[in-house]
């Protein structure tokens, strides 16, 4: 019967559409995006490598893309690298704009596999960083607003003595402040969340939007100002120290995510994108 094939083929339609949402996270907030760094397909259309890894057991380097599910094609990863470690010299810009994340020194290289096994946070793979770790970004600068959102996981947060997930001059993100334990948004003024518990694993956002911005860590939100300034070009992620010299304080952790937008997201839209990151990884808002 036509009518119920319409029916039939409609359904599906919406099924296989919510499938696609799932498996790309940012493709609504497509306009917006000015560099997007994953383990998984953050947009629908991208169609190059995730990551660029090097092998320790003989500096052989291979460009890993995302799998038919969207993650990143751990099986390729594996085979290239067998019982060796590896580690990224180039985490890819999804948003399509070429902001790569580049490290050149082998020694702060971010890791990957650790002797044939793979760095995880919720059953998926991550980035590990060990305090000496960082990568420098080509992210445009941006004035506010402007959003970052991150999935992380730290052993410890309240010893992690203000860990940066990235630094400029006028602004950074800071994970596991001093002896707090929090997440901070600064752009002038500081705006930090409630505690983290060591050891959970966080979908992260910073809202930076003046007196109107916010934090979320998972599902609660700290509101309030975090000052005007500025997204700055090339920022350093994960360490402090101008642009490209990596001097400073480093994460301790591990990332599977960070994404930078060109747009205040509202806590709504800030724990939906949070929540369909951690998909997979027993993360939601």
């Amino acid at each position: 019967r036509p009518g119920h094939r319409r029916m039939i083929g409609f359904g599906f339609g919406i099924r296989r559409a919510a499938i696609t949402a799932r498996r790309a996270p940012l493709d609504a907030l497509a306009a917006s995006i000015r560099a997007a760094y994953g383990l998984r397909r953050l947009v629908s259309s991208w169609t190059g490598p995730l990551i660029t890894v090097r092998r320790s057991s003989d500096g052989a380097s291979l460009d890993i893309s995302a799998g038919a599910d969207g993650w990143l094609d751990m099986a390729a990863l594996i085979a290239f690298v067998g019982t060796a470690s590896a580690f990224i010299t180039k985490w890819w810009d999804q948003s399509g704009n070429g902001c790569h994340a580049v490290q050149s020194t082998a020694a702060a290289q971010p890791r990957i596999v650790n002797a044939g096994v793979v760095d995880l946070i919720g059953g998926r793979p991550s980035l590990s960083l060990d305090g000496n770790r960082w990568m420098l970004s080509s992210v445009p600068a941006v004035a506010q607003p402007f959003s970052v959102v991150t999935v992380i996981q730290q052993a410890d947060y309240s010893t992690g003595v203000n860990n940066r997930l990235f630094h400029s001059t006028s602004s950074n993100f800071i994970a596991g402040s001093g002896s707090n334990g929090t997440v901070i948004a600064y752009a002038g003024s500081y705006l930090e969340s409630t505690p983290l518990t060591d050891g959970a694993a966080y979908g992260v956002a910073g809202i930076y939007n003046g007196a109107s911005s916010h934090v979320r860590t998972n599902g609660l939100v700290a509101t309030g100002d975090t000052g005007s300034g500025q997204l700055d070009a090339a920022v350093n992620l994960f360490t402090t120290g101008v642009s490209g010299t990596g001097t400073g304080i480093k994460f301790t952790g591990n990332c599977s995510d960070l994404v930078f937008l060109g747009a205040a997201l509202t806590t709504s839209a800030s724990a939906g994108l949070i929540s369909s990151l951690g998909l997979g990884r027993g993360i939601s808002a």
